[in-house]
Formats: structure tokens, sequence, C-alpha cells
């Protein structure tokens, strides 16, 4: 990875915004990660470029809402290998990235990450972030900037273990599973210390319901459960994160689910 010094990001710059003619054929640039976003901990935020054509450069501009997570360091990857990328942020909160290669490289066509990206997430981080993008301009050869739409991305934040307001601190209380990650399907054990009401459900990492158990009275103690990596259609799920949810009248639990087809 190369960095870019003044002078080159001044063209660079220059290059991407002048004489600028519209293509026909749409990329699309949006956001992943294989990680779980836990408060204090760090993450990797893969940029992904659908390009139906090939592509000189990549400019963009990413704003956390709230500003709970810090921005590390950038990363190309092996579509953007040699790469000359700039990154600079605005007010301790917004990045902007310049990917570019002056010796004639392209990005080619295809479906996958162009760029890894490294935040951290505050220690008193909660609830969901937003990661926001916006001044998106996707350039191909010969300055021509193609039509690109951006999709942003909703993350959550996770403790290992999460309760609610109402636990108890006498209680004990656990939602593991086993193995994992897994494939095709895993055992989930939850641990009661009283009997209650609740439901059982599974999420992706935009906080999509994929799969759960009806609403039931659960026994104190253990009880166990098997997810076979389909979703309430009965259709296998792709590999991946996904959030397991135990929500009762006295607790709220969640667990990591790690898929690996």
């Amino acid at each position: 990875m190369k960095k870019l010094n003044v002078w080159t990001l001044l063209i660079l710059i220059s290059t991407l915004w002048a004489s600028i003619t519209v293509g026909q054929d749409t990329s699309r640039v949006y956001l992943s990660t294989n990680d779980v976003v836990q408060s204090g901990e760090n993450f990797i935020l893969d940029v992904n470029l659908e390009n139906p054509v090939a592509i000189r450069g990549v400019e963009f501009y990413l704003t956390p809402v709230p500003n709970t997570v810090t921005f590390q360091e950038p990363e190309t990857t092996e579509r953007t290998d040699g790469f000359m990328l700039a990154d600079t942020v605005y007010n301790g909160t917004t990045l902007r990235i310049l990917l570019s290669d002056f010796g004639g490289a392209d990005i080619l066509p295809g479906d996958g990450p162009i760029l890894r990206l490294e935040y951290q997430v505050g220690t008193s981080a909660q609830g969901e972030i937003s990661m926001n993008f916006s001044n998106v301009l996707v350039v191909g050869p010969e300055a021509v900037a193609y039509p690109s739409v951006s999709e942003n991305l909703i993350l959550d934040v996770y403790t290992s273990i999460e309760s609610g307001p109402s636990l108890m601190p006498d209680q004990f209380n656990l939602l593991t599973n086993y193995p994992n990650p897994f494939n095709p399907g895993t055992r989930i054990q939850l641990t009661l210390e009283e009997p209650q009401s609740g439901k059982v459900s599974i999420h992706n990492l935009l906080g999509q319901e994929i799969f759960n158990v009806a609403s039931r009275n659960y026994a104190a103690g253990q009880i166990e459960m098997y997810w076979d990596g389909k979703n309430i259609q009965g259709l296998d799920v792709p590999s991946g994160i996904y959030i397991c949810q135990f929500l009762g009248q006295q607790v709220q639990l969640k667990q990591a689910l790690i898929l690996s087809r």
C-alpha cells in the first residue's frame, strides 16, 4: 500500500473532477463486516465495489452517526493491491478516502472488497451506529465518471452478554452455543435462574430477523435448542455472523453465532 504525498493528492483530485462525463453503467459501493461490533474493541469494515466495467479510482466520505467509533487505518485488498491511497479525517468524525492508480491499472469488473477500514468502538458505545456515505465518486479510464449508488450500513454494538434493566444482580443467566463457528447447525443453550416467558430469535447484522421460536414459557434451569442454519422459509442462510437473542420478561441476552459453510 502506497501513501500519497500532497502534490500527488492534488493531481488525483483534479483528475477525478475535471472533464467528467457520465457513463452508462452503474456501480454499487456498499459496506459489510464479518466482525461482531463490541464496545471497547476494534473491528474491520469492508468497503465493497460491485462494478460492471473497469474502474480507475474511487472517492467517498464516510461518517459514523453517532460518533462513537474512531478510525484507525485503511488497507487495500487483492482487488486494489498497489493502488495509491489517501485518507483524511475531518473534525475527528468524517473520513475521506481517495483510491486510484496512476500506472494505468484498473479495478476489474466484479464484486468484492476494495478497501478495509479498521475502527475502534468507544467503551461507552451502545445501541446502533449508522455508517453513512456521502459524495461518492466512481471514475473509469479517461476520467469518465460512472453513475453509482451507495448503501449505508447500520451496526449494532454488543457486549459479550447484554442484560435488560430489570435483571437482578443475584441472577445467573447465560446464552451460549456449540459448536461456534458451526456448519451446518449449532446447539444453543440458555440457562435461567427463574421460570419466565420469552422468545428466541436469530438476526443478521442488519438487524433483520431471519428465524424465531414462538414465545413460550421456559422453566428454570438449562434449556437447549438446535438451529440448522436455515431461515424462516427453510432456506440455507449464507456464511456470516448472526445474533441469537433471548427476550424474556426479566432478561435480554444476545450471543454471536458464526456460520462457516
